[in-house]
């Protein structure tokens, strides 16, 4: 049997994006993104590893930071405090942390009474990233490295 119609299935994937959004001029901080990649940035072909993994991004006069990359490893987030501080940079990450800690309780949070679901529907891979990021959140936190 044959399609009378042409069927464009589109199987994109979507990842958690956290993205500082910082003034290019002064580099103070702005606002911060959290939300998917398909809500803000729907241009953006995850497939393609070089820009998944891209960090910094240029928008409307405006630098985004992407956080949820920097947060994978410890060194890229440390090359990125330095160049904060060299460039005299005003971010209060503590503050941001704190919000994002508050803002993924949303994506992590499991249902009161059946613990095997989210409360909200979230993707698996969506989730990981959360409590990942979460953890690596409080773990700087904690040590006060930020």
């Amino acid at each position: 049997m044959q399609m009378q119609t042409q069927t464009v299935i589109e199987n994109r994937p979507d990842n958690l994006l956290i993205a500082l959004i910082n003034d290019k001029s002064s580099f103070a901080h702005v606002r911060t993104l959290v939300g998917l990649y398909s809500e803000f940035l729907p241009g953006l072909d995850l497939t393609d590893r070089q820009q998944k993994g891209q960090i910094y991004q240029e928008f409307n006069g405006q630098i985004l930071v992407f956080l949820n990359n920097l947060l994978k490893s410890k060194a890229d987030f440390k090359k990125f405090i330095d160049y904060c501080l060299q460039h005299k940079a005003t971010i209060n990450f503590e503050d941001i942390f704190n919000d994002l800690d508050y803002v993924l309780n949303h994506y992590t949070f499991l249902d009161r009474y059946n613990p095997y679901r989210w409360r909200y529907p979230v993707k698996s891979s969506i989730f990981q990233d959360s409590v990942m990021i979460r953890h690596t959140v409080r773990e700087f936190v904690r040590r006060s490295d930020v």
